[in-house]
């Protein structure tokens, strides 16, 4: 048997925490912040352990809170591990100290948010929906502040496939990730059918995304930069857009300097309309930012 002794050395390392099991938390809360009791600790091991070190962290477990409301709660002897730079955790590393006390602040963070209702499916031929109407408006969606900031509306998908008749649907209002409670997870949308009628909106301005930093992107020719759109719907619901009403892009990530060709992708804001492009592809010129 082998046994390879080396010297026991220490360093000073920073600490940050992992926060664990914060699901055990009542749903309308969450965790906002946790201060440590200190930022840096010593790390002590062989030179050739040490010089894995690549973050140590204070365990921070949310099973240990037992408040159920808003507050302050402070957990005792979080325990401190070391981690190399793959996240692969470290044996035979001492801290000093080798546990610290976490001050976590509750919240119970909510704002109210509109219920959008949108479609998948296709609807039976010659059908298109002249009105959708969820009997839930608005939800109350509970999370951190800004994951519930972030949110514009809360979405309740409707099936239309081969739906060609009136008809009153139970659907789930798809709860947003990171949202721990919504006040309402289902609604009852009436969908209204009529008869599908056809458009084309001419001019619609294609946009690109996703170009990398330091680079312009151009459609090569004048049919590439603005392309017919073809509508379908309900003709009191068609009637009245324009060009400015729908979004044409390109998706341009990955690409670099040269001539590529593209798909080009069309939605509009509206869930009772049907959008497709005349032109599939568009040519994009892309150069170095000057």
């Amino acid at each position: 048997i082998t046994v390879k002794i080396s010297e026991k050395v220490s360093q000073t390392q920073s600490l940050t925490y992992n926060l664990l099991n914060e699901n055990s938390l009542d749903s309308k809360l969450s965790i906002s912040n946790v201060e440590l009791e200190t930022n840096k600790v010593i790390v002590k091991s062989s030179q050739e352990i040490l010089n894995k070190v690549a973050v140590v962290k204070a365990l921070v477990d949310a099973s240990e809170i037992t408040l159920k409301e808003s507050g302050e709660y402070t957990i005792d002897n979080a325990k401190l591990v070391a981690y190399d730079a793959n996240g692969k955790l470290l044996s035979n590393v001492e801290t000093v100290p080798s546990s610290v006390s976490a001050k976590v602040t509750i919240d119970s963070y909510h704002a109210t948010k509109d219920v959008k209702v949108v479609t998948t499916g296709t609807m039976a031929s010659g059908k298109a929906l002249a009105n959708l109407t969820s009997s839930v408006k608005q939800v109350e969606v509970y999370g951190d502040k800004a994951t519930v900031d972030a949110l514009t509306n809360v979405e309740a998908v409707v099936n239309v496939e081969g739906l060609d008749t009136n008809k009153n649907m139970t659907v789930n209002i798809t709860q947003p990730v990171g949202i721990r409670y919504m006040s309402e997870t289902k609604t009852n949308v009436e969908a209204t059918v009529g008869t599908e009628a056809q458009k084309t909106v001419t001019g619609v301005q294609v946009r690109t995304t996703n170009l990398a930093s330091g680079y312009v992107a151009n459609a090569v020719t004048s049919e590439d930069q603005n392309i017919d759109v073809i509508i379908k719907g309900v003709e009191g619901v068609i009637n009245g857009v324009e060009a400015t009403d729908i979004v044409a892009y390109v998706d341009l990530s990955g690409l670099k300097t040269g001539t590529h060709t593209v798909p080009v992708k069309v939605s509009v804001s509206d869930s009772l309309i049907v959008a497709q492009t005349a032109k599939t592809e568009i040519k994009v010129k892309i150069t170095e930012q000057k």
